[in-house]
């Protein structure tokens, strides 16, 4: 079992304070106060591993923007998000493992209106093979999937809200370690050539290829 609680104060950010036409000089910083219980269990005659915990955040003086002025504001009374994450390790054998996680969210505005671009649930998954362990080479095979979010569609009169397509984004990451300080990776990201969207009117990119060569000294 575990618990947390912190409560923070981030400063404000220039790029904040000149977002928008008319911005806002005087804002406030946000005040976020966070809760946090949980719990992790590992498997005696395995390395599998289970984490899941309960969060409760409670946000005051969000800072959003009003699109009709173009000016950003501190919120008053306080935003809310809470929910519930878990995640698991599982190898499947020597060389192949099994990761995911799930994350329940409930965001809400000082106002009790849904937060836009908070998905209510997020799900990933890894399959990561260990092709040549002497020199870290892996193939991984990744998922995301995106269910019930939410945005403004300023393409619409009035900027309703509206739900987002829900989605599954898949990519494939290759690594190798050249040398002790090189590494070259591989990734075809949007593997199914998915057209999804985390913003009305703002299209991922298609599938397209990554590739890069690493090195420390």
């Amino acid at each position: 079992m575990f618990s947390q609680q912190r409560s923070l104060w981030p400063t404000v950010a220039s790029p904040r304070l000149a977002e928008g036409v008319g911005g806002n000089p005087n804002l406030t910083p946000e005040r976020n106060n966070s809760v946090s219980l949980g719990g992790e269990h590992t498997a005696s005659d395995s390395d599998s591993q289970f984490t899941a915990f309960v969060f409760s955040d409670r946000l005051k003086n969000e800072i959003s923007t009003n699109w009709g002025t173009s000016t950003i504001y501190n919120e008053s009374g306080t935003s809310t998000r809470k929910g519930f994450e878990a995640e698991f390790t599982k190898p499947l054998s020597s060389q192949l493992q099994l990761d995911g996680y799930y994350t329940y969210l409930i965001a809400k505005n000082s106002d009790g209106s849904r937060e836009t671009r908070r998905p209510r649930h997020t799900i990933g998954a890894s399959l990561h093979y260990d092709v040549w362990p002497q020199h870290n080479g892996s193939l991984s095979l990744k998922s995301k999937t995106v269910i019930s979010n939410y945005d403004q569609d300023f393409a619409l009169t009035g900027w309703p809200t509206n739900r987002l397509p829900d989605y599954i984004a898949i990519d494939f990451v290759g690594r190798l370690d050249l040398a002790p300080q090189t590494q070259l990776v591989f990734e075809i990201g949007n593997l199914t050539n998915r057209r999804y969207y985390d913003v009305w009117g703002y299209n991922t990119i298609g599938r397209h290829v990554n590739l890069r060569l690493t090195s420390r000294w």
